[in-house]
């Protein structure tokens, strides 16, 4: 499937991607890039003991996803957080531990609840794009809307999480879960 940018063109050119952006681009591309990109203001907390040598940046994806193709393509090229970037697949919940990004795709609908139990009040960023799985937890969600990549951020998990989100990307998206600041 290919979507117009939308929401995602705007918020990949506020984040210093697009200059001259196609109409059209495939899907999971458009959302790899946003990942990347989303990292750029997202800040991790700083391990408690740091390691003796620079860890990579993972990214895990829960299950096959037509998703790992372009991750793995756009990893190829990049670093995130000046650390190389590791894709990789998780077969259990539990191996989410070592995640910075976790994708969950639509096909864990019904086990979502079991996987956010090893994410919840992790600075894990949890990323989906399935409907309701902001609403059920999911940190971060891309959704189309009048053929648009767009994404809404859960703002009450994403504090829970210890991840600090840039005012500049929670502004470009919609958000859910909003439960009043101390």
């Amino acid at each position: 499937m290919r979507l117009s940018l939308g929401t995602a063109g705007l918020a990949l050119a506020m984040l210093g991607y697009v200059s001259q952006a196609p109409a059209q681009v495939p899907e999971y591309k458009l959302k790899a890039e946003l990942v990347e990109r989303f990292t750029r203001f997202i800040e991790w907390p700083a391990p408690k003991e740091a390691p003796a040598k620079p860890q990579p940046f993972t990214i895990c994806l829960f299950g096959p996803s037509p998703f790992r193709a372009a991750l793995e393509e756009m990893s190829a090229s990049r670093k995130i957080k000046e650390r190389p970037v590791v894709v990789t697949v998780l077969s259990a919940p539990a191996e989410a531990e070592g995640c910075q990004v976790l994708f969950v795709p639509s096909a864990q609908k019904d086990g979502l609840e079991k996987i956010l139990v090893h994410t919840l009040a992790r600075p894990i960023l949890t990323v989906g794009d399935t409907e309701g799985f902001a609403e059920r937890g999911v940190l971060v969600n891309f959704y189309t809307f009048e053929n648009a990549v767009r994404f809404e951020i859960n703002d009450s998990a994403a504090r829970k999480s210890g991840l600090e989100i840039s005012s500049r990307l929670l502004k470009l998206a919609r958000i859910v879960g909003l439960e009043e600041r101390p």
